[in-house]
């Protein structure tokens, strides 16, 4: 199957180039308890997709080479990291010249309590920065875990407490 474009990742803390933003927050790997978490909300607005026209997103796991298609229904919402490895299908000639339409938004989710890079060095309460997450689904939410994540239980992500910030 032809690969419309390359696998790629939207964002990474860990990559960001020096700026304000690395200024105030460092460099970290996406989803540090503490600190924010960089999220793709991916959402498919063809009015009508079919599932023999193909086109899926593929999102690729690396630790365990496993793959994950999701087919652009119209009016999916597909919520993910963005550091997850993803690339965009071709359609099938059955698609013939049917444009696939999908919007990204690329967003940065703070803690309830974010924290200044300096309140979150060993120096400040200990163990603060693991009790500060960022969930991006409710418990409710069916959430589909592949790969290296699929061993993962539901509650994986420790829910934030109400502790502020000591400054």
């Amino acid at each position: 199957r032809c690969v419309y474009s390359p696998r790629h990742i939207d964002a990474d803390p860990m990559l960001a180039p020096p700026s304000p933003w690395t200024d105030a927050y460092g460099r970290y790997p996406n989803r540090s308890p503490g600190r924010p978490r960089f999220v793709s909300a991916l959402v498919y607005l063809s009015p009508e997709w079919r599932e023999e026209w193909g086109a899926p997103t593929r999102f690729l796991d690396p630790p365990t080479g496993a793959v994950l298609e999701i087919a652009p229904a119209p009016g999916r919402l597909v919520l993910m990291d963005q550091d997850v490895s993803h690339a965009v299908t071709a359609p099938s000639p059955e698609a013939a010249s049917r444009p696939r339409y999908s919007l990204v938004l690329k967003l940065v989710l703070h803690p309830p309590h974010s924290c200044p890079l300096e309140s979150v060095r060993p120096r400040s309460s200990p163990g603060l920065h693991e009790r500060h997450a960022v969930r991006i689904a409710h418990p409710e939410w069916e959430v589909t875990r592949f790969g290296s994540a699929s061993d993962l239980s539901s509650n994986a992500e420790p829910e934030a407490e109400s502790e502020r910030c000591e400054l």
